[in-house]
């Protein structure tokens, strides 16, 4: 059976909304979550542990060529992007001219969302406008978007900028997105006309 995923990317600021999504994902959320924070390079970092206690899944840095499983967080570590092939998830050692570390971009440009029947991309605070052109090559290829309202992000860059590439995207508030989530992989996304928490314009059916 394939395995459905969501990817997370995120930069500046984006830490606390992240952490209110995976506190608002199920125990036995049925798709495995994959998450690409900017970090600077040639630090230690305590991510899978802050996400762990955050939420209600299991969170753990990527170590290798590993299976991705349903309910379990993927991180990519610290100097590593992050890339999936054939149902497993791989760290890449970043390059010392890269743009990004890690970069969203490169993570959901390797999703082959045929593979994995239902794949959602999610972009969070951040600066510049990485994820950006990605994203909308995830929906052409099948994939669902969704975006923190900009006008919620401690940085709203990120955001504004996946919505340019990707003006269909759900917008919705942090505080809504793992309920949001949880239903596109639970139902397929047929959830009908709903507003997440955005007063100002209409999540697409």
């Amino acid at each position: 059976m394939a395995l459905p995923l969501v990817l997370i990317g995120l930069s500046a600021g984006g830490l606390r909304p992240l952490m209110t999504v995976l506190r608002n994902l199920p125990p036995d959320f049925p798709a495995a979550v994959l998450v690409v924070m900017h970090l600077p390079t040639n630090k230690t970092s305590s991510l899978p542990e802050v996400l762990t206690r955050a939420g209600t899944l299991p969170a753990v840095f990527v170590q290798g060529g590993e299976r991705m499983t349903a309910g379990r967080v993927y991180v990519a570590p610290p100097d590593h992007h992050l890339t999936v092939e054939d149902g497993h998830v791989f760290p890449w050692p970043a390059r010392p001219d890269d743009r990004f570390v890690p970069s969203v971009d490169r993570l959901f440009d390797s999703v082959d969302v045929a593979l994995h029947g239902y794949v959602v991309g999610v972009i969070l605070s951040g600066l510049m406008d990485d994820g950006a052109q990605s994203l909308v090559q995830l929906v052409k290829r099948g994939g669902i978007a969704v975006v923190q309202t900009p006008e919620e992000a401690a940085f709203e860059e990120m955001p504004r900028k996946a919505l340019i590439t990707t003006p269909g995207a759900w917008i919705v508030n942090a505080a809504v997105m793992g309920t949001l989530l949880n239903q596109l992989i639970t139902t397929s996304g047929a959830l009908g006309q709903l507003n997440w928490g955005n007063e100002t314009e209409e999540s697409p059916a």
